[in-house]
């Protein structure tokens, strides 16, 4: 998780709409299913919805500069306007 939680703080890959559980591995150089599995005991959560919370407080951080709505959210990695908030972190 930790190797994790750092590639995301410096490389920001979850800016990325197009990112996924494989490509997350292949850069860390582990099996999805061992990435997968040490998110879900970590955090009680799948990878998309860690993933999700990265992008929630960059979409978080765009708003209080002045994004609008829409372009904080295209500028944090959602590729739709609708999303599912849950366990939002306070």
């Amino acid at each position: 998780m930790a190797r994790l939680d750092a590639l995301l703080a410096s490389e920001t890959l979850y800016l990325d709409p197009a990112l996924t559980l494989s490509r997350l591995a292949r850069r860390l150089k582990l099996p999805a299913k061992t990435l997968s599995a040490a998110v879900n005991r970590a955090t009680n959560d799948n990878v998309s919805r860690h993933i999700n919370r990265y992008r929630i407080m960059h979409a978080c951080n765009r708003l209080k500069d002045g994004d609008n709505v829409t372009a904080a959210m295209l500028e944090s990695g959602f590729n739709t306007k609708s999303i599912s908030i849950v366990n939002f972190p306070a």
